[in-house]
């Protein structure tokens, strides 16, 4: 079960890191990604956190790139490398933003 909460939580990092690269590059602020789906059910505590940490310019991990690609890598593995998705992001340079740490963007 650890594996597949580990797997979750690589993802929903991944999906932090994605969604503030792409609000910046729309010229939104990170702010606006912590007010707007603040309340719903889409954002998950952890989420909620990760953004107002973001919006403070706090990119620290709380999830070391090294134990989210050792999980992600043995996810793929016990599915016998069948979750196109899992290797497909391991294959595709999303290193460093599978941690959830938003880089610095400049909208452009």
């Amino acid at each position: 079960m650890k594996l597949v909460n580990n797997t979750w939580l690589a993802f929903a990092a991944e999906g932090v890191a994605a969604s503030v690269a792409l609000a910046r590059r729309l010229g939104l602020e990170t702010e606006t990604l912590v007010d707007v789906p603040g309340g719903s059910p889409l954002m998950s505590p952890w989420q909620a956190a990760k953004l107002q940490r973001i919006a403070k310019d706090d990119f620290s991990a709380q999830f070391a790139l090294s134990l989210a690609l050792k999980d992600v890598h043995l996810a793929l593995q016990a599915a016998d490398n069948r979750l196109a998705v899992l290797a497909c992001r391991l294959t595709n340079g999303s290193r460093s933003s599978i941690t959830g740490s938003a880089t610095r963007i400049s909208p452009s």
